[in-house]
């Protein structure tokens, strides 16, 4: 876009980032406002960017829950639509950190 246009654009975002709410979901959303933004200014291919709210707002919520557990919860993939598998122990007690850990005891 022309000068003009990227200032006015900027000008709209920086008052709507501005007046948003102090929460960690106000910024989450606002962050996927812009990432939305430019993806359409691009012909980068379209993926699921609500999804990837919903998901970035539950791992948010799993940490404010619980600081020392929120790396032990499942997320579903937006690709497949499978939930990941909850790991055979805790993340703060693994301490092999292997690909073999990983896979051989799923």
């Amino acid at each position: 876009p022309d000068l003009e246009t990227m200032k006015s654009e900027w000008a709209t975002y920086k008052k709507e980032d501005d007046e948003k709410p102090a929460t960690d979901e106000a910024c989450i959303r606002f962050q996927a406002g812009y990432v939305k933004r430019l993806v359409s200014y691009t012909d980068y291919p379209t993926f699921n960017i609500d999804g990837v709210i919903e998901c970035f707002l539950e791992w948010e919520h799993n940490k404010h829950e619980n600081i020392m557990t929120f790396r032990d919860k499942p997320h579903k993939s937006l690709m497949t639509g499978h939930m990941a598998p909850v790991h055979h122990t805790t993340w703060l007690a693994e301490r092999d950190d292997t690909i073999s850990n990983y896979v051989d005891k799923c």
